[in-house]
């Protein structure tokens, strides 16, 4: 037996002849036959030949494999006859007997139209057949597989057997059709004896075989179609007519004809139903949006009715009650609400009864309408769900999804009369659908979002969404107060009393819009559903947390919520083909799923990812399971690997997206169309929108479902598909310009397509927050590191990052900042290797991209940038991670699901990075400056918890229109030098306000302007010429002056007396030119510079004032506004200063040269070093000015004091003003002299004491003390501004100024200082985040970001990396892991620490004591050695002493021998 199956499955088919043993026709040939049977009319029968293939192998115990590649024979004989008088009664024809009477009574034929005619060929008629082309044919036709039509042939006139014998190759059902132009009654079609010949092998045939099997089927097709009753010497004539015939046919029935249907349908629809339909056939779901003009009229009074009743229901939260002054409280206690509820009023307006109740309310008592319209919204739930399901019964679940159907529940049938189900309306079960459809409809308009109300909500209610009053928005107010069973929020008892009674008589559960959506769910209509996931998108759509929750409770067995999602998933992807509305629902549903987990809501995250194949299983259920385990041991291998379905909606999400993939493979394979493409790129976007929204945040769960199930590959071959795509049908384009409109359709699909995707890639990098008084800290912490190197793991080994790379290169080629062709970069190929279908390869635009309406070239370029930014994101993102470096990560294999995975390495990531990655920035670098990408891309690093994560975001289009722009440089450079730089916190929050506050609004503004014509769009330029130009006028105009002005000081000197001093006329008229040139530059100045900045003056401190007084932005409406507008047009100092200056400009052109020399000081402040006299002196203006004052008051003292005290006046050196006669000409005196000098005394008393401390203390305090004062300010404050300029540059060339780490603590760890500062914590690009989160939309951030603008809203800038960076962090990427843990619920380490730190500071008391005992000790012995030293010269005097009296004792003493 062994031997026998390794010869029949190993052994190729001329082995196999050669070492046969056994008889093996019996396995590679299998005869299937067919009863013979007759088609009546326009008729077919349907013959499932692999069904009846499996049964008979399964009869010989055998089984199919490679059924793709079954080899058939099909053989039968057709037979066409008439049962008719006669044979033209047959064909349909009138005709006359020899009586002059018609042969065949009217009522027994259906009657031919007249305009059908008919002709008679004479060479025929001789051989007694009759042929004709324009009254009824009989065609029969052979169709493989629902899709092929292997045989079509006109019958009309075969009066005798047909045989056929056709090849195919896997057919799974093979239909045999007849068709009739007149479907009249008597025409047969026998098919007799079909039969089947089936050649089929364990392995694939080999080329061989298939080649002959191809050439005989070439030769038995043609003698089938050969042409009957004809001679001999015409039938290679007949050969070539009929085959020309055949496909004239085939193009009229399966080409023209649908066309044909399909145009008349559209012609229809856009006439009578006024839909302008882009898809051909009948478009049911636009016919279902058909609303009648009642319908519009009954939403319009129920949206009245709402807004009454919202407006009631609002001031009800405010504890206010409705009456005749409800105005006037609100006016009164909450003014800032007065827009809101006057829009409610305005809205609630019915003008057919002209009053503010609308008419479907009037008749209810006033204090009952509330309750009363909400009573009405849940009854129209009741009635929804039980018409719904009056005629339909529920779905289960728990069984095999049913029978496909058409989306009217009935059998679809392929020939059924398309105008009459067009006009059906009739039907018990279609009448059901379309009257729940039409209340659904009225569901969605209640809760659709009002524009006007909504950005009046937005806009003045803040005040009271903080306080708790309000909610986010005004549809989710509708939507709690509509939903009183989903989410009860401080109902009263009586209400809920009243609400239930309705379905507590009914005996039903009660309902209402949120709970009716899982309800509908389960109803088997695919429009049903469609409609309910519709309302529920509109319920989620503001991401409320109380709605989202809502659907959290739907997971019971009756009402599953999950279940019913998954059956939707199930229902979709087991059909081969779907209706629009099919793929519509699928799309609202997964848009629903987005919505449910719309704000990184973590719980229903969860509660998408939850296994819905957990449940309770009774004994059979666990015996058949064990059983079939069992048997698993006896199959073949391939039914031991069998992929279970998925078990929740993250994995049928996956499972979707492979199977659309799978599908455009095997479409591109077979077919060069545009048709469905666009859906299918469509729906992949969504699938990737929801799949981003349910792991970000992230959840960590759903991360690892997502790349277990390997979605990753997928992703590879939907690049690769894309591509194909796109320059295949850009091909098409040259020779059929009418695929233009669908080709740029399809074109913004894929773009949109390639977004979702790259956004869900890099939402799988999300890292969740780690929180350090977990007790479990240690666990998470170590789970969160496993699953990032394991995600980033599967990134690189899953991902092409050569795709990923030339994805960047080719799109940057096509953005926006590549309108000059010098900045186009060269795609990176080698030259030596060639690859088919390169995606490195340049795409080009054609000439209708260019100029395409619908799809602008400004949008496609956005799109293209925008995919160039998340390519070079997604990248660097996994390649300078640390985990991308740990080579031990990369160890052993990971068990895979998908067979023979096409795998990449780290070799292949760091080879794309250093000829595709580096070259790119390389590139762009040398054609720009090394900060140009600064400008396009963001990159920052933020601390999330106790991890260091990296973000990345596409800078905000204003930023990347204006880029290096001279006014905002100027802001930049002037927050720089004022941030407050006290200390890392300090600086960071300053710096955060200062752009949360101006520089967004301030960019936000000079976008504006940049976006009108000239010169508005040059402000910065225009107002830089002007200051110029001034500078250089005045200089002119003083020099001009000062060398040809005639005169000096004149009793009777006036301004203006040009001819007095200045000799000649052209001299004035020169300075004339020169000062209206001055002029109109002064002014151009201060009109540039209010274009430039008062509009940004007046909104920064509206907003502030705002802010400030939250309930009082009523008064904005009132004359206050102006006036406060005004007020802050005048606060910008710097355009004070250039009115004055205009203003010195005018009267020096309109009175004197000579008052031109004012704006030399203007001229001395453009120099920064004269700058910075002014900038001292006007720091210490009030210094200065107190100090001035003192000695005013000082001298005025000493006045008084010489008044009282001497009998005679005092001069002073520069003037005798002793002669003063009044208190007040002596005091102007003293202010005019008293600064220079002392007193001096002419001819006064002798020098006394008293006159003599006089004059010392008035030299001391006025000349010395009050000068030294005003000139020590002045000196000190230029010390300071010297002291606080180097402390700023030192801070600003050797520290981070957002981690502020050192210059040479970075470079002692290899680290280069400019290449952190600038490209890793460019402060910058933390600027032009805080912008990024101020635009962008809620339900647009991922995770971190959302963490990011939670914390600024609350003025928390703790997310900044204060010393800490990724690149020190990292430097030791073997280990990253284990350093990266924190040991703070190890309460036994910490104790021993806490212990180890009381002694050391025991050590560190007995370190000092020893210090100082050895610094005494090291005194006493100094000065023990000093007595030492001064004690031994001591004694050698003595002993020399000694020694000289000895000598000389001696020497006397032998003198006196002598």
């Amino acid at each position: 037996l062994k031997d026998f199956m390794y010869e029949l499955v190993q052994l190729d088919d001329s082995k196999l002849t050669a070492n046969i043993r056994v008889d093996v026709n019996l396995w590679r040939r299998q005869q299937l036959t067919h009863e013979t049977f007759v088609l009546n009319g326009s008729d077919q029968r349907e013959w499932p030949v692999f069904q009846d293939l499996h049964e008979n192998l399964s009869a010989l115990g055998l089984k199919l494999f490679n059924e793709d590649t079954v080899l058939m024979e099909l053989q039968m004989e057709v037979h066409v006859s008439y049962e008719a008088v006669d044979v033209k009664a047959g064909l349909g024809l009138t005709g006359k007997g020899t009586d002059g009477h018609e042969d065949v009574d009217d009522d027994d034929l259906t009657k031919v139209p007249p305009s059908v005619t008919m002709r008679v060929l004479s060479k025929d008629r001789d051989k007694g057949i009759l042929k004709d082309y324009s009254a009824n044919q009989v065609y029969f036709e052979v169709e493989a597989n629902h899709d092929q039509i292997v045989f079509l042939e006109n019958l009309t006139d075969c009066m005798g057997r047909k045989k056929l014998s056709l090849q195919i190759l896997g057919a799974r059902h093979i239909v045999m059709r007849s068709r009739c132009l007149f479907n009249l009654p008597g025409i047969r079609v026998t098919v007799a004896n079909p039969r089947v010949m089936c050649l089929h092998s364990p392995t694939k045939f080999d080329p061989e075989v298939i080649s002959k099997v191809i050439r005989v089927g070439t030769a038995r097709h043609a003698m089938a179609s050969a042409p009957g009753n004809q001679l001999d010497d015409e039938k290679e004539e007949g050969l070539e007519s009929v085959g020309m015939m055949n496909k004239i046919n085939y193009r009229v029935i399966h080409i023209l004809m649908p066309r044909y249907r399909s145009a008349v349908i559209d012609i229809i629809e856009e006439q009578c139903f006024g839909i302008v339909n882009k898809s051909a056939a009948i478009d049911r779901l636009a016919m279902s949006r058909v609303l009648e003009a009642e319908h519009l009229d009954v939403v319009a009074m129920i949206n009245r009715a709402c807004s009454y009743v919202m407006l009631e229901y609002l001031l009800v939260k405010l504890d206010f009650e409705r009456g005749k002054d409800w105005e006037l409280q609100v006016q009164q206690a909450f003014p800032n609400l007065m827009p809101v509820f006057e829009q409610l009023s305005e809205d609630a307006f019915d003008e057919l009864n002209d009053s503010e109740v609308p008419l479907i309310l009037v008749r209810e008592p006033e204090e009952e309408r509330m309750e009363t319209l909400r009573a009405w919204i849940l009854r129209i739930c009741h009635v929804i769900r039980t018409v719904a399901f009056m005629k339909q019964p529920r779905l289960s679940f728990q069984s095999e999804a049913p029978a496909k159907k058409n989306t009217s529940g009935e059998e679809a049938s392929s020939d059924a009369n398309i105008f009459e189900a067009l006009f059906d309306d009739t039907g018990a079960r279609l009448l059901a659908r379309a009257c729940c459809a039409s209340l659904l409809n009225i569901l969605q308009q209640i809760f659709s979002h009002q524009e006007e109300i909504e950005d009046k909500w937005k806009r003045w209610t803040p005040a009271q969404q903080n306080t708790g009053h309000f909610l986010k928005s005004f549809v989710v107010e509708k939507a709690i107060f509509f939903c009183p069973f989903s989410v009860p929020r401080d109902m009263k008892k009586k209400v809920r009393v009243k609400l239930l009674k309705f379905f507590e008589e009914a005996q039903c559960e009660p309902t209402d819009p949120l709970r009716l959506v899982p309800e509908m769910l389960y109803h088997p209509d695919v429009w049903l559903r469609l409609e309910a996931l519709k309302l529920s998108c509109l319920l989620l759509k503001d991401a409320d947390a109380s709605l989202q929750a809502a659907f959290r409770t739907f997971d019971s067995p009756q009402l599953n919520l999950q279940k019913a999602l998954a059956f939707q998933f199930k229902d979709f992807s087991t059909k081969d083909t779907h209706a629009a509305d099919e793929s519509q629902a699928v799309n609202v549903m997964l848009n629903k799923i987005q919505n449910l987990c719309e704000g990184h809501n973590a719980e229903l995250q969860e509660f998408v990812g939850e296994d819905l194949s957990i449940e309770d299983k009774d004994f059979s259920t666990l015996l058949a399971e064990y059983l079939e385990k069992n048997d698993d041991d006896d199959e073949d291998d391939q039914d031991k690997n069998v992929v279970k379905g998925p078990t929740n909606l993250v994995e049928w999400i996956c499972t979707l997206a492979r199977q659309v993939i799978d599908k455009m493979k095997a479409d591109q394979q077979w077919q060069v169309s545009m048709e469905g493409s666009e859906d299918k790129y469509t729906l992949l976007g969504q699938l990737f929108d929801t799949a981003a929204e349910i792991v970000q945040g992230p959840t960590r769960s759903n991360q690892r479902l997502l790349l277990e199930s390997e979605l990753l590959l997928d992703v590879n071959q939907l690049w690769l598909r894309q591509r194909i795509d796109e320059f295949t049908f850009r091909d098409l384009l040259q020779d059929n310009e009418d695929l233009f409109e669908p080709w740029m359709n399809l074109l913004r699909a894929m773009r949109n397509c390639e977004i979702s995707i790259l956004k869900f890639l890099l939402s799988l990098l999300e890292e969740e927050e780690l929180d350090a008084d977990d007790p479990n800290y240690r666990q998470v912490s170590e789970e969160v590191i496993d699953h990032k190197g394991q995600t980033i793991r599967r990134m690189v080994e899953e991902l092409n990052s050569k795709i990923l790379c030339d994805k960047v290169i080719t799109h940057w080629n096509l953005s926006p900042e590549v309108k000059d062709p010098a900045f186009l970069i060269k795609p990176v190929q080698d030259a030596d290797e060639v690859i088919q279908n390169d995606t490195a390869e340049r795409i080009v635009r054609t000439k209708g991209e260019l100029e395409s309406e619908d799809y602008t070239l400004e949008e496609q370029q956005i799109h293209c940038l925008e995919i160039c930014f998340l390519c070079w994101a997604l990248y660097e993102g996994v390649h300078d991670t640390p985990e991308f470096g740990n080579r031990s990560l990369f160890s052993g294999t990971l068990e895979r699901k998908t067979p023979n995975a096409v795998l990449f390495t780290r070799t292949s990531w760091a080879t794309s990075k250093t000829k595709i990655y580096d070259t790119f920035n390389e590139a762009v670098s040398k054609m720009h400056h090394g900060k140009y990408l600064h400008y396009l891309f963001g990159r920052i690093e933020i601390i999330r918890g106790q991890r260091l994560q990296k973000l990345f975001f596409l800078v905000p289009p204003a930023i990347r229109h204006l880029k290096g722009q001279s006014l905002i440089k100027d802001w930049q450079v002037g927050c720089v030098n004022a941030v407050d730089r006290s200390g890392p916190e300090a600086k960071l929050q300053d710096f955060s306000e200062q752009v949360w506050d101006e520089y967004i609004g301030f960019v936000e503004h000079q976008y504006s302007l940049s976006q009108k014509p000239f010169p508005l769009n040059a402000s910065g330029e225009v107002m830089a010429s002007s200051r110029s130009m001034i500078v250089l006028l005045t200089s002119m105009i003083c020099c001009g002056v000062a060398l040809v002005y005639d005169g000096s000081y004149s009793k009777t000197h006036k301004m203006g007396e040009y001819d007095v001093h200045y000799t000649k006329g052209w001299y004035v008229w020169l300075l004339l030119g020169l000062g209206i040139f001055h002029f109109t530059c002064a002014l151009l100045l201060t009109l540039f510079h209010i274009v430039a900045y008062s509009q940004w003056k007046i909104d920064t401190g509206l907003d502030q004032w705002k802010e400030d007084n939250p309930n009082s932005h009523h008064r904005l409406d009132g004359i206050f506004g102006p006036i406060l507008m005004l007020w802050f047009f005048f606060q910008d100092f710097g355009l004070v200063g250039k009115l004055g200056l205009a203003g010195v400009s005018f009267l020096g052109l309109h009175f004197d040269f000579l008052i031109y020399s004012i704006h030399l000081m203007y001229v001395c402040a453009q120099f920064e070093t004269l700058g910075k006299v002014f900038e001292a002196l006007y720091i210490t203006f009030g210094q200065v000015a107190g100090t001035a004052v003192l000695g005013f008051c000082v001298q005025y003292c000493f006045l008084v004091l010489g008044f009282l005290t001497f009998s005679k006046g005092y001069g002073f050196a520069d003037m005798d003003t002793s002669q003063c006669t009044s208190l007040m000409t002596c005091l102007l005196a003293h202010l005019d002299y008293g600064f220079r000098s002392g007193p001096v005394w002419e001819d006064g008393p002798e020098l006394t004491w008293w006159r003599f401390a006089f004059d010392y203390l008035y030299n001391l305090v006025v000349i010395l003390i009050l000068a030294a004062i005003i000139s020590g300010i002045i000196i000190d404050t230029f010390a300071n501004m010297r002291a606080d300029l180097q402390a700023k540059n030192d801070d600003q060339q050797n520290n981070c100024f957002v981690c502020g780490i050192n210059r040479s603590q970075m470079e002692r760890k290899m680290v280069k200082f400019d290449h952190h500062v600038f490209q890793e914590h460019y402060m910058w690009s933390y600027a032009r985040f805080l912008m990024y989160l101020k635009q962008a939309k809620e339900s647009d951030l991922n995770g971190p970001e959302s963490f990011v603008r939670a914390k600024v809203h609350v003025q928390d800038y703790s997310f900044y990396p204060i010393n800490r960076a990724l690149t020190l962090d990292s430097d030791d990427a073997e280990d990253y892991s284990e350093r990266e843990l924190r040991f703070k619920d190890l309460e036994e380490m910490r104790g021993v620490v806490r212990k180890v730190s009381e002694s050391s500071q025991n050590v560190l008391q007995l370190k000092r004591e020893v210090k100082t005992g050895v610094k005494e000790s090291r005194d006493s012995l100094a000065e023990m050695q000093h007595r030492i030293g001064l004690l031994a010269l001591d004694v050698n005097k003595k002993v020399q002493e000694a020694q000289l009296q000895k000598a000389a004792a001696q020497a006397a003493k032998d003198k006196s021998k002598e």
